[in-house]
């Protein structure tokens, strides 16, 4: 080979080799630019089971778990009678993005099973969960805190809480035990309220039971709550057999007539208010009041003794003998004398 020719291969050769080292520089001078690109898609939803179960309502729970990288510009619930047909529908409008939804339905029929699912929208599509469903109840509930409280004379304040799936309650009344049955005792109410103020006459040493069943248009609670009021001595008993007795003990203890009046007057008193709490013949105040009247007269005729004791003089030693016998006996001897025995 000519030398013509070498130098002409070595001057390609170092030609190629400044292009190729040319490029790496001009690569390394601008760098590859990455673009991402987030396409928007349909919402991923799910939803969690009712709960708040009533024989006409529910709560249900909702959640956007994906908004599909766009906000959700609805959610909802749908529900019906059959599966996969929802004939009745709640929604909300707004800009929602992933978090959970809730919302109560109602006015749904007693005893029947329930289907439903939660939804979302974005501009793309709709988003479901999975298809859930419950059973209303049928049978309301029975009341819960039900309390009886005395406000009055002859007044009774009840409150409680209606029960799950009724629609009213119905409360009734009767002596001692709380009735059982419709049937026991007598109706103080019946209506939607949580709370009744009953005007009845109340002796106050008497239980009186208190029975509450709950009603929608199924019928009756099975179950029913319970309450009482009565049955403890009243204070007023208490004070007003106290006040007589004390100043009965103190007449004697001082041996003061003028106590005898007022001790008396409180066991007329607390007589008189023996007979008006008796409910019945021969119960203990009807016999209170018959004991009463004898306190009356005892105390009566203790005072009039104590004072003719304080008359007889105050030489009279009140530990001896209320009668002198020396004194009887002289007086004795000088009638005798006198009418001649």
């Amino acid at each position: 080979m000519s030398i013509r020719k070498v130098r002409i291969v070595v001057l390609v050769l170092m030609a190629l080799l400044w292009i190729l080292a040319f490029g790496q520089i001009a690569s390394a001078a601008d760098p590859k630019v990455e673009v991402i690109v987030h396409v928007a898609i349909a919402p991923t939803v799910s939803s969690s089971a009712a709960t708040g179960v009533t024989s006409i309502s529910a709560l249900l729970h909702g959640s956007i778990d994906d908004d599909g990288n766009e906000p959700c510009s609805m959610r909802m619930f749908r529900w019906g009678l059959a599966s996969g047909n929802y004939t009745y529908s709640w929604n909300e409008t707004g800009s929602f993005t992933e978090g959970a939804f809730s919302h109560v339905i109602g006015s749904l029929p007693l005893g029947t099973q329930i289907f439903w699912m939660a939804s979302a929208n974005n501009t793309i599509g709709t988003g479901n969960s999975s298809e859930r469903s419950f059973w209303t109840l049928s049978l309301p509930l029975a009341p819960t805190n039900f309390v009886a409280t005395q406000t009055g004379i002859n007044q009774v304040t009840l409150t409680w809480t209606m029960g799950l799936g009724a629609v009213n309650t119905t409360i009734r009344v009767q002596e001692n035990d709380p009735p059982t049955s419709l049937t026991e005792g007598y109706e103080v109410y019946t209506g939607n309220g949580t709370s009744v103020n009953v005007t009845m006459a109340i002796n106050e040493n008497t239980i009186y039971g208190f029975s509450a069943w709950s009603e929608n248009g199924y019928g009756l609670s099975l179950d029913y709550a319970t309450t009482t009021i009565g049955g403890d001595v009243p204070l007023a008993f208490i004070a007003l057999m106290l006040l007589p007795l004390g100043l009965t003990v103190t007449m004697f203890a001082t041996k003061n007539s003028m106590l005898g009046f007022p001790s008396g007057i409180f066991w007329g008193v607390l007589g008189g208010y023996s007979y008006l709490q008796s409910t019945s013949t021969w119960d203990w105040q009807y016999l209170l009041f018959f004991a009463s009247i004898g306190m009356v007269i005892f105390s009566i005729l203790a005072a009039y003794t104590l004072r003719s004791r304080d008359l007889a003089g105050p030489d009279i030693d009140r530990g001896e003998q209320f009668i002198d016998e020396d004194k009887r006996r002289a007086d004795d001897i000088l009638w005798g004398e006198n009418l001649g025995w």
